[in-house]
């Protein structure tokens, strides 16, 4: 395209020269055209998940937290464990908030908090670690398990599979287990959550309501 500097602003700047010519000449001379914007509403992918949703009913973002009202479901600050134990761990919450619910309990309304947290919080807040505390994940991944495996009592095992520790007075109410798969991990659930789970929170109560 020939011709000067400001013949070029001339003409960008002429209404008679099509849009789409002087949109172009803009460009070339440092003007930049107008950006179109489609501001017609649209479904917000971020906000049609009826998982997060479900979430954010029962933890609304100015839920108040307190650390004395927790149970604490802990996995490792690892990627392996991120993988592998958290989907377990967001579950087990899950259930946990159904049940406390079902009995009439609000996290809103001074009720227990069951909440997924990493092994690197959990052993560093003096008050969490005195909390009820499921921790799921292989030691080796989780510090919380490796800090319960030689505190807590076998439950159940199933030999080269799964581990679930737990004392069955539930005095303190802590758990830990693990497998050395998917598959075996979810047999240490699926036997936390048929035996264990309502015992659990009944204990978790008295501690969470002294």
């Amino acid at each position: 395209m020939g011709g000067s500097i400001a013949t070029q602003r001339d003409v960008a700047r002429n209404p008679r020269v099509p849009a789409a010519k002087r949109s172009m000449i803009s460009v070339l001379v440092g003007r930049p055209s107008p950006i179109a914007i489609d501001d017609s509403p649209r479904t917000s992918v971020m906000t049609s998940d009826s998982i997060f949703e479900q979430e954010r009913l029962e933890t609304p973002p100015n839920l108040e937290f307190d650390a004395s009202r927790a149970i604490a479901v802990v996995v490792g600050a690892h990627p392996r464990a991120e993988i592998s134990d958290r989907p377990w761990a967001n579950l087990l919450v899950r259930r946990m908030r159904t049940i406390l619910a079902d009995r009439g309990f609000s996290m809103e309304a001074g009720g227990p908090i069951p909440l997924v947290v990493t092994d690197v919080w959990f052993l560093n807040d003096d008050v969490l670690r005195r909390q009820p505390t499921v921790a799921i994940g292989d030691p080796a991944v989780n510090a919380a398990s490796a800090f319960f495996a030689n505190r807590l009592p076998c439950a159940y095992a199933i030999e080269n599979a799964c581990q679930l520790l737990l004392d069955p007075e539930l005095l303190e109410p802590r758990a830990c287990l693990w497998g050395i798969d998917d598959e075996s991990l979810k047999l240490a659930m699926t036997r936390f959550e048929t035996k264990w789970i309502e015992p659990f929170l009944d204990a978790s109560e008295h501690i969470i309501e002294d």
